[in-house]
């Protein structure tokens, strides 16, 4: 066994330490492409690539059916009510969306070290079974329950994080636990609004001096 393998494994058992927000993933990889590489046989542990067929253990036609399909979203673990744990459809408007990223494999990289505990669960519903995706916002982890009965545990991605932070807030809009994340994705947005708005008015006074500087060109080539 490499001494990778081995600080891997040994990393494995310490993964009863208390969960802390986004903690650093324990091998330093960033997606699971270079973890595949890296390590094949943990990786495979983890989440099978280089696809989703691998990941989900499907087929082509299986994952198209969870794209097309309708998805529900539940709460679940603390703060979850009684009326929360029940099922709710994903609005058509950003089941799309959300799925497109779910079912991406390039939406996931390494999981982290933490115990996991999720607030959400999204389930997909399919001839072949059901699928779900249990979500801990803590660490950023999605443990993936396939109709087999194996288990996937991988480490969201932000725009998948993102995602499902925009479907909760509409569905549960005055969740306790989960509002304090619903100002910090706000914050972001508003960043990024900013971020281009200033990228546009910097593009319009980069066209506007070129347009400048053309028009003086032309000028001194018809006076030439």
């Amino acid at each position: 066994m490499s001494p990778l393998r081995v600080s891997l494994t040994f990393a494995l058992l310490l993964s009863l330490a208390a969960c802390q927000p986004h903690p650093p993933r324990f091998t330093g990889l960033s997606t699971l492409d270079d973890l595949r590489r890296a390590s094949p046989g943990l990786a495979a542990a983890f989440a099978p690539g280089p696809t989703s067929y691998q990941l989900f253990d499907c087929s082509r036609s299986e994952l198209l059916s969870l794209h097309t399909g309708r998805a529900s979203i539940a709460r679940i673990g603390e703060g979850a009510s009684p009326e929360t744990q029940k099922p709710a459809s994903i609005p058509e408007s950003e089941d799309g969306a959300l799925l497109g990223r779910l079912l991406d494999y390039q939406s996931y990289s390494e999981p982290t070290v933490c115990d996991f505990e999720p607030a959400l669960v999204i389930t997909c519903q399919t001839s072949k079974g059901t699928y779900r995706f249990l979500v801990c916002f803590a660490c950023s982890d999605i443990s993936v329950r396939l109709p087999s009965g194996k288990r996937r545990m991988v480490h969201m991605v932000p725009e998948l994080r993102r995602a499902i932070l925009r479907v909760a807030r509409g569905i549960y809009p005055d969740d306790s636990v989960l509002k304090p994340l619903y100002r910090k994705h706000r914050v972001w947005q508003t960043m990024k609004r900013q971020q281009h708005r200033k990228r546009g008015e910097q593009n319009g006074c980069r066209e506007r001096l070129e347009g400048y500087l053309s028009c003086q060109q032309r000028l001194a080539l018809a006076v030439a």
